[in-house]
C-alpha cells in the first residue's frame, strides 16, 4: 500500500543518482517534542521535527539526505508551519517531509468543536469563541477516513439594485469599487446580529465576501466594512451583480446548515437524519494557510 499524505513538502526537488547516508526523524501524534526524534522515541509535531533539523544541523549530526517520517494520524496546527531559508536542503542533503509506508496522515488547520448539547427541537449547539470567525465546517462519521462539508443558511440569490453616489476607489476601472451598493427592499433587512450576516458578491471568475457595517433602511443601502474586491457591476450588463447572503440566523431551517452567533459564542448544527451525538467529528476551520 503506498503512504499517502495530505500535504507533503520537499524542501529541494534536486536528487542525486549515487546512493548516499542518510539522517531520519520520526514524527508521532503519540509523541513527544522532547523526545530524540528516533523510531523509538518519535516527536510530536512538524515544528519539533524542524528544530531538532536545525539543531542537528548546527551540532553536525546531519548525515546525507534527511527523511522527516510522519507516522499516520491527525497533526492539528495551532499557527502555520513556517520555513526559512536555514530549513533548506542541498544538493548533498535533500530534506524531504513524507507519511510512514502505508500510513495517512492529515496535517490539519481546524480545531474540533466538543461539548455539544441537543436542544428540545432537535439541533444541536456548542459554546465556541466568539472571536473566532470561520465559514467552514466539516463533519467525519464515526468509521469513516473521509470528511463532509457543511454550510451555513443563505438568502438569494438576490440583484443589486443599483450603485450610490459615494466615492469609488482610484485605480483601473473594474477596480474601481464602492463600499455599499442599493439592494431591492426585502432583500437585506435589519437583522439582530448583523455582524455575523455575511453578503457574496459574484463578479466574473471571483467574489467578494462583505461584511455589513451598516443599512440604511429608508434609502435600501448596505455599506459593508470594506470594499469588495472589484467594481461592483464591471461585468454584468447594466451593473446588476448577483449576491446571496450567508449565515442569517432567521434562516436556519434545514438539515445540514450551521450557524455561528458571535455575539453569544455559540455554534448551532441542524443534524441530518441519522447523524447522533457522540458519532460525529465536527472540525472548523481555524487558519487560513497551513504552510
Amino acid at each position: 500500500m503506498r503512504a499517502t499524505i495530505i500535504l507533503l513538502a520537499a524542501l529541494t526537488t534536486v536528487l542525486t543518482g549515487s546512493v548516499q547516508a542518510r539522517t531520519e526523524l520520526y514524527v508521532s501524534p503519540g509523541g513527544s517534542d522532547a523526545a530524540e526524534g528516533t523510531a523509538d522515541a518519535p516527536l510530536a509535531s512538524l515544528t519539533g521535527a524542524r528544530d531538532r533539523l536545525r539543531e542537528m544541523r548546527a551540532s553536525e549530526q546531519v548525515d546525507g539526505h534527511v527523511h522527516v517520517i510522519l507516522h499516520g494520524g491527525t497533526y492539528v496546527l495551532a499557527e502555520p508551519f513556517e520555513l526559512g531559508p536555514e530549513d533548506s536542503g542541498t544538493r548533498q542533503s535533500v530534506v524531504t517531509y513524507r507519511a510512514a509506508q502505508g500510513e495517512r496522515v492529515v496535517i490539519s488547520g481546524g480545531s474540533e468543536i466538543t461539548g455539544w448539547q441537543r436542544a428540545a427541537d432537535g439541533s444541536w449547539s456548542a459554546d465556541v469563541n466568539g472571536d473566532w470567525a470561520f465559514r467552514q465546517l466539516f463533519i467525519r462519521h464515526e468509521g469513516d477516513d473521509w470528511w463532509q462539508r457543511r454550510y451555513r443558511p443563505h438568502l438569494g440569490p438576490f440583484v443589486i439594485a443599483g450603485l450610490t453616489d459615494s466615492p469609488a476607489r482610484e485605480g483601473q476601472p473594474h477596480r474601481q469599487s464602492q463600499i455599499d451598493f442599493v439592494y431591492h427592499p426585502g432583500d437585506i433587512e435589519q437583522w439582530p446580529n448583523l455582524g455575523d450576516v455575511e453578503v457574496v458578491a459574484l463578479h466574473d471568475w471571483s467574489a467578494s465576501r462583505l461584511r455589513i457595517a451598516d443599512i440604511d433602511t429608508e434609502r435600501s443601502v448596505v455599506t459593508f466594512t470594506e470594499r469588495p474586491v472589484y467594481r461592483i457591476g464591471h461585468w454584468w450588463e447594466g451593473g446588476r451583480n448577483p449576491y446571496y447572503i450567508e449565515n442569517v440566523g432567521e434562516a436556519l431551517d434545514q438539515p445540514g446548515q450551521w450557524y455561528h452567533d458571535r455575539a453569544e459564542g455559540t455554534l448551532t448544527y441542524l443534524p441530518l437524519p441519522g447523524e447522533e451525538l457522540g458519532s460525529l467529528e465536527l472540525v472548523a476551520s481555524r487558519l487560513e494557510t497551513l504552510v
